[in-house]
């Protein structure tokens, strides 16, 4: 989905009424850029005689994960090697195939993309754009761009961008911190019929109260469960 620009303009002074948007509004005024989801900061210059704002329904990003019973994406040491496990011989792919092909972008954090390279498998996504946030600066490769710049900026630009949506792969840290930021606009989970005991959660150590709206559910032959929700 691309990001669609709607410009109301009005004489300073004037309510402004904004159209009902479904994913966050990136407010642009003069050099004054600001993302929210709730209430709207718009600063005025008192220099001028009309209003400009221009509006946008960026890129909408969705947290897309699988997780046991519990709730957990992976070991308490990050692995998900219970993953490769669970094969009922269906080649059920709980409609992966049909998301991905509504992608072009893909975040995730250095444990996560490290995770992934012990994968018997080649890289996962070489057709996409994938970027890798770490807090040390790594030199690129052809299937990653490594981010050490300030997140909050990096991905609202991003959001801004043409193209299809971005999926969130994780992990924790990263989860918690986006949705922190109010970027997350769906999650979809897909629960795989096992309990681990022990692991790490969807957020990580969440300590910020969040309620998602459902939105969806689907049950498949394999015994998953996939619940999307709109927050």
């Amino acid at each position: 989905m691309e990001a669609i620009r709607h410009t109301i303009s009005c004489e300073q002074g004037r309510q402004i009424n904004l159209p009902p948007l479904t994913y966050p509004l990136v407010l642009t005024f003069e050099h004054y850029i600001k993302i929210t989801k709730q209430s709207p900061e718009i600063l005025i210059n008192k220099k001028k005689k009309t209003i400009d704002v221009n509006i946008y329904e960026g890129i909408p990003i969705h947290l897309s994960t699988l997780k046991d019973s519990d709730g957990f994406i992976a070991r308490e040491d990050g692995n998900i090697d219970w993953l490769s496990t669970f094969d009922d011989g269906t080649n059920d792919d709980h409609d992966y195939k049909l998301f991905y092909e509504n992608i072009d972008v893909t975040l995730m954090g250095n444990k996560t993309y490290q995770q992934v390279l012990t994968f018997p498998v080649p890289f996962p996504y070489p057709d996409k754009k994938n970027y890798v946030f770490s807090h040390e600066k790594q030199k690129s490769n052809e299937f990653v761009e490594f981010v050490n710049d300030d997140i909050y900026e990096f991905i609202n630009h991003l959001k801004k961008q043409p193209g299809k949506d971005i999926w969130l792969v994780g992990g924790a840290q990263l989860n918690q911190l986006l949705l922190s930021f109010g970027l997350i606009d769906e999650i979809i989970m897909t629960i795989i019929p096992i309990a681990l005991g022990k692991g790490i959660s969807i957020f990580g150590q969440q300590s910020i109260e969040q309620k998602f709206k459902y939105s969806d559910s689907k049950i498949f032959s394999t015994g998953c469960v996939q619940i999307k929700y709109t927050i």
